[in-house]
């Protein structure tokens, strides 16, 4: 019944009470993030404070929101990745059997079905995790921190967005695009500067200024290339112009 959810990625691990949160204390988790000095420095201080505190980034796509979900999830203790792949179903199913979650991170929330985010509303209010499914009988204390994002804010019920802080990010602008794209090539996949800003110049140049269609196009190229046939078989069988997330 719960089979939906491989999109969901944990980062569940024992932890001392007294071990810092983050994986690598002295790593800037946002480092491949250009920009936003001042929302990397309140995710920074809402993950070492002890309040309940949740916030949420909205904006156009392609305005970074994601990556710092991501970056989040890559690097810190006891952190669920709810992608827009996830079903609502499976997010429950998720918290139900991790109690130990403490950062859940909700990629697209407004894409949540109304059931899962009435769970949400009690989780984000009382701290409590009230299931009553048939499969899923559950009420019990769950502190829980809910960092997510969403293209449209007026798709949430009021009480939602009022349970949040708010952030509205803006797009990248084709500088930023380049150096943020050529800091994942180098830093993460380990490619030259020259590949990454030859990746960024044929993505932006297609049409597309998200930095996740620049990830695809690096994980599949072997070579400068095969960038721009790459980025045309995306383009071409991806419906690439017509996808709303670009």
């Amino acid at each position: 019944m719960y089979g939906e959810f491989k999109d969901i990625k944990l980062k569940l691990e024992e932890i001392n009470p007294e071990d810092p949160q983050i994986v690598e204390d002295k790593k800037d988790i946002f480092e491949e993030i250009v920009g936003h000095d001042s929302l990397k420095t309140i995710f920074k201080n809402t993950l070492t404070s002890n309040e309940q505190i949740h916030i949420l980034l909205t904006g156009a796509p392609a305005s970074s929101k994601s990556l710092f979900l991501e970056a989040i999830a890559a690097n810190v203790k006891n952190s669920c990745l709810i992608t827009n792949n996830s079903t609502g179903a499976g997010m429950i199913h998720t918290l139900y059997n991790n109690p130990d979650i403490e950062y859940l991170l909700i990629d697209e929330l407004e894409k949540i079905g109304k059931i899962e985010q009435s769970v949400l509303l009690t989780l984000m209010e009382n701290g409590r995790l009230i299931v009553t499914k048939a499969t899923m009988m559950c009420n019990r204390e769950q502190k829980v921190r809910i960092f997510a994002t969403t293209n449209c804010v007026d798709k949430l019920a009021p009480e939602m967005r009022s349970r949040f802080l708010r952030f509205h990010t803006k797009p990248y602008t084709f500088a930023e695009f380049v150096m943020i794209t050529t800091k994942i090539a180098t830093n993460r996949f380990k490619r030259s500067q020259e590949f990454g800003e030859k990746v960024a110049n044929t993505v932006w140049e297609n049409g597309s200024k998200d930095v996740r269609d620049a990830i695809k196009v690096i994980k599949l190229c072997k070579n400068e290339d095969d960038i721009k046939s790459i980025m045309k078989a995306l383009k071409e069988y991806s419906e690439f112009d017509n996808d709303p997330d670009i």
